[in-house]
């Protein structure tokens, strides 16, 4: 865009269909930053639809596609912000409300065009596809790479397999060892899985991963009713838009399950994977009170602080129970979630707890659904001495360092059996050498005082020598004076 490339500034303006003038403004996901000069130019284009910014140098500060679905907002008379689809926020300050008021006007104008091109390609049958395939899913690719509106699509993302699990399979492991670590007493619950089906299939499951290997992706289960959770494993997310709890606050989903977790036979949840992004912090009554949990510019979910005090659950219109987790999230893009699995289980109180038990029993019964990432952190964290004696054995490596953990602190008790008398003897000499040091401190305050008050007689036998001195020399200087202003008589 500089001088220097000749050609391409006038071909840049040649499609400029708007110019205007104001202050360039980035978020960091916590406060706006102003960017380049204090105004900088501003034009949009119609073809492809987009808004460049550049300073007063010509240097190009942003180059901003518009799409489908771009959220366009207005804070303030003067102050408009916008996302693009890579999750950016930009702001511009404009100097006037009229300036404002036209530039947003053209931007409005180009977003509706794109929705109603959107609509018309919604409505078109794709060549070559299943007549009685949803339009537009064998373009899911495509329109993927991009996060879309927080508003829920019409068709479901991914198609839903739901083939089952046998319980020989290693993924049968593994989705066991997640609802144990899920739970947090599970040391002293008996988690026994009935039932695995799988949502996604790895195909998709990776294709979601890279779409959005840049936001945060995590492993929650969905915090839904069993009804819902039933509907979602048959239908999708799709299945959520007939709840208006749902619709309007988000998805729920939440990871560490508390104490009140329900513990009726055939427990049902659904393990999703999200991509949570930039999450913002909220409680529980703060969500509450929003009619509608409108996320600022830059964040792409809700965390939903746990409060042990509290209940947790929103207004009775609403079927989200927050206390079911620990950690909650709200996302609002559907798009952004992906059901993965869905297990049916069952949850009973051990009447016994047996005192020799292993540590990390979760580990040592299914170690083979760790992922050796997994596998990697948890030996970084034994004996080394017991991790090279163990091999491959990740139960024998845990067990030994936890033996080895105890016998340091066993061996650290015993070091320190008098360690009690050897501070009952150091808190009779402190207090010994406390009242040795008081006395010794009245003793050197005492002869201060003496030294004091003797100083005090020589000042002051110092000052009656010097007073009878001048006396004296005062006495002299008057007989002097006299004798002099005395006549004197002659004798004839």
């Amino acid at each position: 865009i500089n001088a220097e490339y000749g050609g391409i500034e006038i071909l840049l303006m040649a499609g400029s269909v708007y110019a205007g003038f104001a202050a360039y403004y980035a978020s960091d996901g916590f406060e706006w930053q102003q960017q380049g000069d204090e105004v900088n130019r501003l034009d949009i284009y119609h073809r492809p639809p987009r808004i460049v910014c550049t300073n007063k140098g010509g240097n190009l500060l942003f180059d901003c596609p518009l799409y489908d679905g771009c959220n366009y907002e207005t804070p303030s008379e003067q102050f408009h912000q916008w996302t693009s689809k890579d999750g950016a926020a930009f702001g511009l300050s404009f100097a006037t409300p009229q300036e404002a008021e036209e530039f947003g006007g053209v931007v409005l104008d180009i977003l509706r065009g794109l929705g109603q091109q959107g609509q018309q390609m919604k409505e078109q049958p794709v060549a070559g596809t299943n007549p009685g395939r949803p339009a537009g899913h064998g373009q899911m690719m495509s329109s993927s790479a991009h996060l879309v509106p927080k508003e829920a699509p019409t068709t479901a993302k991914f198609q839903i397999c739901n083939c089952p699990v046998s319980p020989s399979d290693e993924l049968w492991e593994r989705l066991e060892l997640v609802l144990r670590f899920s739970h947090p007493a599970c040391l002293r619950e008996c988690v026994q899985l009935g039932s695995a089906a799988v949502l996604a299939t790895d195909a998709d499951l990776e294709r979601f991963s890279q779409v959005y290997s840049d936001f945060t992706l995590s492993e929650l289960w969905l915090n839904a009713t069993e009804p819902t959770t039933e509907a979602v494993a048959v239908n999708g997310l799709s299945a959520l838009t007939k709840e208006s709890a749902y619709s309007s606050m988000g998805v729920p989903l939440g990871m560490y399950a508390t104490e009140q977790f329900p513990r009726q036979a055939s427990c049902k949840l659904i393990l999703c994977k999200v991509a949570l992004g930039r999450s913002l912090p909220m409680s529980p009554s703060m969500v509450s009170s929003l009619d509608d949990c409108t996320l600022p510019v830059g964040y792409h979910s809700l965390s939903i602080m746990h409060d042990p005090q509290g209940s947790g659950t929103l207004p009775v219109d609403c079927n989200i129970d927050f206390s079911r987790f620990k950690q909650n999230f709200l996302v609002q893009n559907y798009a952004l979630i992906l059901p993965t699995h869905y297990v049916e289980y069952d949850i009973s109180p051990q009447d016994t707890f047996p005192g020799n038990a292993r540590s990390m029993s979760v580990v040592n019964l299914r170690p083979g659904g760790l992922e050796e990432s997994h596998k990697q952190a948890v030996l970084s964290v034994c004996d080394q001495v017991a991790v090279s004696r163990a091999g491959d054995n990740l139960g024998f490596a845990v067990d030994q360092s936890y033996q080895a953990l105890w016998s340091e602190v066993f061996s650290l008790s015993n070091s320190l059996r008098n360690m009690k008398e050897k501070l009952e003897t150091c808190a009779s000499n402190i207090q010994s050498f406390r009242e040795g040091s008081s006395k010794q401190g009245d003793m050197v305050r005492q002869d201060l005082v003496g030294y004091l008050a003797h100083s005090l007689k020589v000042e002051q036998a110092l000052q009656l020598r010097l007073f009878k001195a001048n006396r004296l020399l005062s006495d002299t200087q008057t007989v002097s004076y006299t004798h002099l202003t005395l006549p004197t008589k002659r004798i004839v």
